[in-house]
């Protein structure tokens, strides 16, 4: 059946104010900045509850607080069950996540995971089809 309009809409502020715009939930788009805007976009996303997130360069835009506010945000839903799939060019980024595979020159792939603890890495050679 879902949750009510009333829970919702705390979820939706209480996502909103974590990204540092809940106080811009009644502006329009064209009142926001680009940063304001991919915020809002992530968090509706976020609200929404994915099977996957899929996030392109999330921090791209944003200064750096504002994208060490957001990996806050996106490792505390990842952490709560919310499956995350981003994309970036940011080392210190990528380095905070539970795996991460490296795609270079498109001839291979490096994958960093955790398993117990451990960090272990694998790489293999995946785009030689010939």
């Amino acid at each position: 059946m879902g949750i009510s309009k009333r829970e919702a809409e705390e979820e939706a502020k209480e996502v909103f104010e974590s990204l540092g715009i809940g106080d811009l939930t009644a502006h329009l788009p064209s009142q926001l900045s680009g940063g304001e805007k991919q915020r809002a976009g992530i968090a509706r996303e976020i609200v929404k509850d994915p099977k996957i997130l899929f996030a392109d360069e999330p921090t791209a835009n944003l200064d750096s607080e504002t994208s060490e506010q957001l990996m806050d945000v996106l490792k505390k839903v990842n952490k709560e069950g919310q499956t995350i799939i981003m994309v970036t060019h940011e080392e210190h980024h990528a380095k905070k996540a539970d795996r991460m595979i490296r795609l270079k020159k498109e001839k291979y792939i490096k994958t960093k995971c955790f398993k117990n603890n451990k960090l272990r890495f694998y790489e293999y050679n995946s785009f030689n089809h010939q």
